[in-house]
């Protein structure tokens, strides 16, 4: 028997935010980092509402999909580790 790869065919049935992996006779599906699922299903990870940790962001931060960013309030500017605020 052949292995099909299904995923280099384009037909496994994995989220468009999944990453898919070959296997002997079938293939799975992983949600990429970021999001939460079963790989059939993704849906984004909010790390700004993880546990009131807001991302680890020092005043405000926002969801993206996928990740997340850190803004800083009126007259600070966003320092290096993109966490904290000068």
């Amino acid at each position: 028997d052949v292995d099909v790869d299904e995923c280099s065919e384009g037909t496994d049935e994995c989220h468009i935010d999944a990453i898919c992996q070959n296997t002997p006779k079938s293939y799975r599906c992983l949600c990429k980092p970021g999001f939460k699922g079963e790989g059939r299903k993704c849906e984004d990870i909010d790390e700004c509402e993880i546990d009131s940790y807001n991302g680890g962001c020092v005043h405000e931060c926002i969801n993206i999909p996928g990740n997340y960013r850190c803004t800083c309030f009126d007259g600070f500017m966003l320092a290096h580790d993109g966490h904290n605020c000068l």
